[in-house]
């Protein structure tokens, strides 16, 4: 017959209790690129700090890149969803859920999750590990419609952001 160790046991059920881990996006230089590829962004780490090189370029007809502007950031995003006119979406940079610049390079907002969500839609619709809230999965699309970005979360919200403004809206107004 066996014995159930009683120190595993303890293990398993603190597992079980504890909120659950994350691991941190590495800060490791990457491109992320627009859904048609007129544009790009390198993501540059310049130190463990979180202060990052953003460079946005495109491609001229001989392939070489064409830099269109470059910046640094106090923050290392997660994930950059980038616009057909260079426009981005800085995904989970540091504090905030979503930072936005505009196709010049202006930082025109820096949105918190209680910004974007109800207390209730965070309470229901996110997961809280040790060092984050997961707000948005796989199946969250990114759309970009007459100057606004249009975030559609797999569970049925839809934020609307002006990317000139930094503006919220959660009814689409276009």
């Amino acid at each position: 017959m066996a014995r159930l160790n009683f120190p595993c046991c303890l293990l398993v059920a603190f597992m079980a209790a504890s909120p659950a881990v994350d691991t941190p996006a590495p800060h490791i230089a990457r491109i992320f690129a627009s859904r048609l590829g007129y544009y790009a962004v390198k993501v540059l780490p310049e130190d463990r700090n979180s202060i990052t090189q953003l460079t946005v370029f495109r491609l001229e007809k001989t392939g070489n890149e064409r830099v269109v502007w470059s910046r640094s950031i106090e923050c290392y995003p997660k994930t950059v969803v980038v616009s057909e006119d260079g426009s981005l979406l800085l995904l989970d940079c540091g504090t905030s859920a979503v930072v936005t610049m505009s196709a010049g390079g202006k930082l025109t907002s820096s949105l918190r999750l209680e910004q974007l969500l109800t207390a209730e839609e965070i309470a229901k619709h996110t997961v809280k590990t040790v060092s984050s809230r997961i707000w948005r999965d796989s199946r969250t699309m990114f759309e970009w419609l007459d100057g606004h970005a249009i975030i559609k979360l797999s569970w049925g919200g839809c934020i609307d952001i002006d990317m000139q403004s930094g503006t919220v809206s959660r009814e689409l107004t276009k």
